[in-house]
């Protein structure tokens, strides 16, 4: 990797998973303000603007803030769309002056730049009629950093002849990029197009408003958000108010500090939360590598360890020894050959200069470490599993051996198996006390979760489209119960830890021209698409293998069963009829003993299967296959950008939502003693 930026990403998330703290403020307004009230608006602005950044270096210093957002200087990111007026009022560099703030300039453009500036010549512009507007709105653009990989800039696809349908999806996705809206307009919300659409959708979203308005003697007003089940609530707008709506975007108050009748279970609950910041950013089994991202699976970050120790890789090499590769290749063989050899061995060239955004870098960053987590703790915990019910075969099998073994070799011979019996408890006990103190399951769970939160944010970006988290699951949702699961209080750090890593990756250049477009598209069908339909065929073959073989060995080792029990039973009745030699021979005592051992064996391979769940595993895969099938065909179709996020957005709620579903399964399979 040449670009010393893009490596710094990736070094900086192996030491250090948190982002800045982030506050993204879209800004929106008419085009033409009265002459009369320009001195005000700017003022108020102004005002705005210097308790806003007050405001967030004021929490950048709470306790809180030091958990959960990264040792860095404060981002504020103020998002227009670069139209004449208030668009460009609001990121004036007089008024765009913010002590201790790192400032952010972005641009989000209903249409491609060339097409946009016709609306700022001379016949069309509402400022200047002599000159237009085109230089200024090219000098803005210069400020941002246009024509750099870097430069926070979307040039939608907007249809010329729909200009009004062009502003409005621009003004929905402004609204979809911000965590508080400034909009300076007359506040008539009659008609859905314009500041009027912007303002209605960041209501509707639970996006706060500082309403401006350009009607004079009229006060600034606040809209507060209605998330998490608030009330809808709009109030003369001051500081403190300004303050506690800040305080609820950036501090997440509500998941924080949700309402209990014990103020000791409320700090609980609130402090287990933060302990996960802490033990996710306490991680260090991870190393920056040299290898180059491919925004699938490879990129610079890497376990140091894929085990931590032999013991670890029991899981792995039991599947190894059941489902041998050529059994998996049968398997694979029922499904349609253009459904499981698409994945295309590269990377489309017209799509690879979209491959050195920090946006792109950012996201998957972010994935790969809790993707690599994720995997490390899955083999731990699995193999526990599966040591513990192994050692727990051994241990029944030690005891029944005792018991034969002491008419050979007398009481010491008992002793040893005794003892033997006695050390596989002491090491159940150890890996089951282990995972438990550990957390290995939890972290398991939790990091796979956060990892397929962000797996189709890296995609979405793309399209300079975020997904919101809320997408899966209402924020309501998250006052009555966890990300995951119902019992493991604390997991609300997901939603949290994921929606500041969306503020602070934001988007970069993203010009959707029908090359471009056709690029992103062919990509996430290689990349995403293709290769998630890849894993789930795979899956669903192996799983199926690995089930059905277990079950053919608990099978076949019923009937030896049977059949050691009917010699036995022979062997017992000659000694009815007077051959008590025979009866209570060594052979009569090796079939008994084979007659107690055979069904744990048996007990054993069903527990190790039951406890997977290697067919419900394959029934998943193989819903997920056809899910995903049936959306690529749909993306194949889409004509615009819109359509394209309408899309992914679609089958990213499809895949967390699955993925959180069979993680729920999973919370209750921790390894138990018995």
């Amino acid at each position: 990797m040449n670009d010393q930026l893009e490596v710094s990403v990736y070094e900086k998330m192996v030491s250090s998973p948190l982002a800045p703290m982030t506050l993204r403020i879209g800004v929106a307004g008419h085009r033409e303000l009265p002459e009369t009230e320009l001195l005000r608006l700017r003022a108020e602005i102004d005002a705005v603007y210097k308790a806003i950044g007050q405001t967030v270096q004021d929490i950048a210093q709470e306790e809180v803030a030091k958990h959960i957002y990264a040792y860095e200087t404060a981002i504020i990111r103020i998002i227009s769309s670069l139209a004449e007026g208030a668009d460009r009022l609001c990121v004036d560099p007089e008024l765009t002056v913010f002590e201790g703030i790192k400032l952010e300039l972005a641009g989000i453009l209903p249409f491609l730049k060339e097409d946009f500036e016709q609306d700022f010549v001379p016949e069309k512009s509402v400022i200047d009629r002599q000159n237009g507007t085109v230089t200024e709105f090219n000098e803005i653009l210069n400020r941002i950093g246009y024509g750099r990989p870097d430069a926070q800039v979307i040039e939608l696809d907007g249809d010329t002849a729909n200009c009004d349908e062009a502003y409005n999806n621009c003004s929905r996705l402004l609204v979809e990029h911000s965590d508080i809206l400034i909009a300076v307009y007359d506040g008539d919300d009659t008609e859905d197009k314009g500041t009027a659409a912007a303002v209605r959708t960041a209501k509707q979203s639970g996006i706060p408003v500082i309403h401006i308005s350009t009607e004079p003697d009229t006060p600034i007003r606040c809209h507060c958000s209605i998330r998490f089940g608030q009330p809808p609530c709009a109030a003369d707008y001051t500081e403190d108010l300004l303050a506690k709506e800040l305080r609820r975007v950036l501090l997440f108050t509500e998941v924080l500090d949700q309402d209990e009748s014990d103020e000791k279970a409320k700090e609980s609950r609130k402090q287990k939360i933060l302990d996960r910041f802490k033990q996710y950013q306490s991680e260090e089994n991870l190393h920056f590598t040299t290898d180059h991202p491919d925004f699938d699976n490879t990129g610079p970050i890497e376990l140091l360890k894929r085990y931590p120790d032999k013991k670890a890789e029991s899981f792995d090499f039991l599947k190894q020894i059941i489902a041998t590769p050529k059994g998996i290749q049968k398997e694979l063989s029922r499904f349609k050959e253009r459904d499981t050899e698409t994945v295309a061995s590269g990377t489309p060239d017209n799509i690879a200069h979209h491959f050195t955004r920090p946006s792109l870098n950012r996201y998957f960053a972010a994935y790969l470490r809790a993707d690599r987590l994720a995997n490390y703790y899955a083999s731990i915990h699995r193999s526990t599993f599966v040591l513990i019910y192994l050692f727990g075969a051994l241990a029944l099998i030690a005891a029944v051996s005792a018991l034969v073994i002491s008419k050979y070799w007398g009481e010491w011979g008992a002793i040893i198996f005794v003892m033997t019996e006695l050390g596989l408890l002491a090491a159940i006990f150890g890996y089951y006390w282990k995972d438990h103190r550990e957390k290995y399951h939890d972290r398991w769970l939790e990091y796979r979760c956060l990892a397929e939160f962000l797996r189709p944010m890296r995609y979405l970006s793309l399209l300079g489209r975020p997904y919101a988290i809320s997408n899966f699951r209402d924020t309501e949702e998250y006052l009555n119960r966890e990300v995951i699961g119902h019992s493991a209080v604390g997991r609300s750090w997901l939603y949290i830890y994921t929606e500041t890593i969306n503020r602070w990756s934001g988007f970069n250049a993203c010009r959707l021209d029908a090359d471009c477009k056709d690029g992103i598209s062919d990509f996430i069908k290689t990349s995403w698409l293709n290769g998630q339909i890849h894993y789930h065929t795979y899956n669903d073959a192996a799983m199926r293998v690995l089930g059905r073989n277990l079950g053919r060995l608990s099978f076949r080792i019923f009937f030896a069963t049977a059949f050691i029990v009917i010699v036995k039973l022979a062997l017992l009745s000659l000694g009815v009829f007077n051959h008590s030699e025979i009866a209570h021979g060594f052979i009569a005592i090796l079939f008994a003993w084979l007659a107690a051992v055979l069904p744990m064996l048996a007990t054993t391979a069903y527990a190790i299967r039951n406890h997977a769940e290697f067919d419900i595993s394959a029934q998943r895969s193989l819903t997920m296959r056809a899910a995903l099938i049936c959306q690529r065909k749909r993306l194949k179709t889409a004509q615009t950008s819109r359509q394209m996020a309408a899309t992914l957005n679609e089958i990213a709620t499809v895949t967390i939502r699955e993925t959180t579903d069979w993680l729920e399964i999973y919370e209750v399979k921790e390894s138990e003693l018995g």
